[in-house]
């Protein structure tokens, strides 16, 4: 659950560093480092947990739901 929050609120992050990155830098900045934060702690709870973290939509992209994971391969590259 806990995973979960820290990786959408490093999207957000993200997106609204992207956003506002032409107008001011320093709103950029503490954007884009608070979501590297959030995404590394994501990925060391997925590593120091040694569960995975699932997530699907019942939306359907392509024909196919969205289907998400976290496990420990993929958390070690996104640190």
């Amino acid at each position: 659950m806990i995973t979960g929050f820290l990786l959408a609120a490093a999207l957000v992050g993200l997106v609204i560093g992207a956003l506002v990155g032409g107008r001011s830098p320093r709103a950029w900045l503490a954007a884009t480092l608070a979501a590297l934060t959030a995404g590394l702690a994501a990925s060391v709870g997925a590593l120091a947990g040694g569960g995975a973290w699932d997530w699907r939509s019942a939306a359907r992209l392509g024909g196919e739901s969205l289907h998400l994971r976290l496990d420990g391969i993929s958390a070690l590259f996104l640190a």
